[in-house]
């Protein structure tokens, strides 16, 4: 396979990177409840790495989930954030399975190449699960070796992330969405969708009630599905003299509303016990977009620090062999321009995305981009350098939309659906 495929398979890699994230002794994780052990949190660096020209960008799922009872991919990525090469076998990786999961096959301590500044390489490893009802997790270090080779090998950054899983492979299914019918929406226990006749989303929940979409368009009725989104939503915040850290959605229930013209599906749940969350996606007939409007209220006093939007990933990537090798990545080209508020990735003839309005949701915020594999925008999200306080009861909005057009000559093409 290709590297330069893999560029879209990153996702909260380099969360919040450009907002101070606070080190952390080992990982903390991407929980809902309070900080702790067990997040695919790749932004969050160890104070012991701050010194070393290497950085785990990214430890978790390469698709966004896992399948139940299934052996587990799990993919590393390392960037050289330094301004000189790094040589060859100077750095290492270790893969160490922890809940839910043993030792499957491979290279468990691979050597890392030599990196130029800004190069990246990664590792993908398969680790079996084991029956004993556990959620996955598992970590990766980033260990630097003594002279000579391999005599003494020094820790330099630690990553920890658990895996959500799904019965089966994510696919969209039934009901069809969209075809010769009016705008639709609906929902299970565990499903939901809304759709026009140009462009449709899927929502699975997974093992965590963490949900994960699929998003399709609508070429004179072919249908295609582009796009996995996971995670949802992710929002860093902490209660009041807490630092703050970073909660991922959970979809308890949800309602619609169907119209001649447009359809809306809202995901209602929690983010932690700190945020109630009601995110409302309408998708208009003729249009290739989704709105999306995001309402967070605090259940407690919160200091609220990033939020960020949907995560993008190809859908049914091909992956190598997860056996320990080390890949090196190839910068892409074809980009979008570094200020434009927008996210985007191409599959085949069809280019995908989001994008959000340039005005703050609150005065003072900032909008990034997250960087994926080979610097593709994977997900767009807004922070601030100093927390703000939402006091107990008060909400706030966020909005951004969603798109897909079929037929694409350029990711450049994304740019038609910019939000100013």
């Amino acid at each position: 396979m290709d590297c330069i495929n893999l560029r879209y398979f990153l996702p909260t890699l380099s969360l919040f990177m450009a907002c101070a994230l606070p080190s952390v002794a080992g990982a903390q994780a991407l929980q809902n409840n309070a900080p702790a052990v067990g997040a695919t949190t790749a932004a969050l660096q160890p104070a012991l790495q701050a010194a070393s020209p290497l950085v785990v960008e990214y430890l978790g799922s390469p698709r966004g989930y896992s399948i139940t009872s299934a052996p587990v991919e799990m993919m590393c990525v390392v960037k050289n954030v330094s301004s000189t090469p790094v040589p060859a076998g100077v750095y290492r990786l270790q893969c160490v399975p922890l809940d839910g999961l043993d030792y499957y096959s491979g290279n468990t301590i691979p050597l890392l190449p030599a990196l130029q500044p800004t190069q990246q390489a990664y590792v993908l490893w398969q680790l079996k699960p084991r029956d004993d009802g556990h959620s996955y997790a598992s970590t990766a270090i980033l260990q630097q070796l003594s002279s000579p080779p391999n005599s003494v090998a020094k820790p330099i950054g630690v990553r920890i992330a658990v895996f959500p899983t799904l019965p089966g492979v994510a696919h969209f299914g039934t009901p069809i969405a969209g075809l010769d019918k009016g705008p639709q929406a609906g929902f299970t226990s565990t499903t939901a969708w809304v759709a026009a006749n140009m462009i449709a989303m899927k929502v699975r929940t997974m093992s965590n009630r963490e949900p994960l979409a699929l998003l399709a368009g609508s070429t004179n009725g072919v249908w295609q599905t582009c796009s996995l989104l996971s995670p949802f939503l992710t929002v860093k915040s902490g209660g009041s003299g807490q630092q703050p850290w970073l909660q991922t959605f959970r979809w308890l229930n949800a309602n619609t509303s169907i119209g001649a013209a447009s359809s809306s599906l809202t995901l209602n749940g929690t983010c932690g016990k700190l945020w109630e969350v009601h995110m409302m996606l309408t998708a208009v007939t003729d249009s290739s977009t989704i709105r999306v409007t995001v309402l967070l209220t605090a259940l407690r006093n919160a200091n609220l620090e990033a939020v960020q939007f949907p995560v993008l990933r190809q859908y049914n990537q091909t992956l190598p062999v997860a056996d320990g090798t080390v890949h090196l990545l190839t910068p892409l080209s074809d980009q979008l321009p570094p200020t434009a508020n927008i996210a985007a990735l191409r599959v085949g003839s069809s280019v995908c995305g989001e994008t959000w309005p340039t005005m703050p949701p609150i005065p003072g915020w900032q909008w990034r981009t997250i960087p994926s594999l080979a610097g593709m925008r994977s997900a767009g999200y807004w922070c601030t350098t100093q927390p703000s306080t939402i006091p107990a009861g008060n909400s706030i909005e966020f909005k951004f939309k969603l798109f897909v057009r079929p037929t694409a000559t350029s990711i450049r093409n994304a740019l038609a659906f910019q939000e100013r």
